[in-house]
């Protein structure tokens, strides 16, 4: 070993280059297997947020199909109505639990957060029931 200062010189911001010398590290029959630089790739990555987007566009969904619930239920279309309400409860547990995993996983967590408070307030069984608390509807 020499006593020679080791010296830092600025790279790219890119790439990492870590020179191994290749008369201190004994190989067998050849020192041509070992490199005289490892590049390594250290380019930050950009967080995925298609989770999160996925899940707050299905819940824009959810939306639809619940002001289109409603729309059939006021013009006496119960029996369609009824079909698209349960299709937008369904929509909206996914939306839910997909927004969680977007929350947990970091894919797109302030999406998955929108995507959790739409999947809930766009449920219609929870919008029917927060309405009931203000009074049952008058029947005909």
């Amino acid at each position: 070993m020499s006593d020679e200062p080791i010296r830092a010189e600025a790279r790219p911001v890119d790439t990492v280059t870590i020179g191994v010398p290749t008369g201190e590290i004994p190989v067998v029959g050849s020192t041509s297997a070992v490199p005289d630089e490892i590049v390594i790739n250290a380019e930050p990555r950009l967080p995925r947020r298609t989770l999160g987007v996925a899940a707050l566009a299905v819940a824009l969904l959810v939306v639809v199909g619940t002001a289109v619930a409603v729309g059939l239920a006021t013009g006496a279309a119960y029996e369609a109505a009824t079909i698209v309400a349960w299709l937008a409860i369904g929509a909206s547990g996914v939306v839910v639990v997909a927004g969680l995993l977007a929350i947990a996983a970091d894919r797109g967590r302030r999406w998955g957060v929108a995507a959790v408070l739409i999947g809930v307030a766009a449920n219609p069984f929870l919008l029917r029931s927060i309405l009931a608390l203000f009074g049952e509807p008058a029947t005909a």
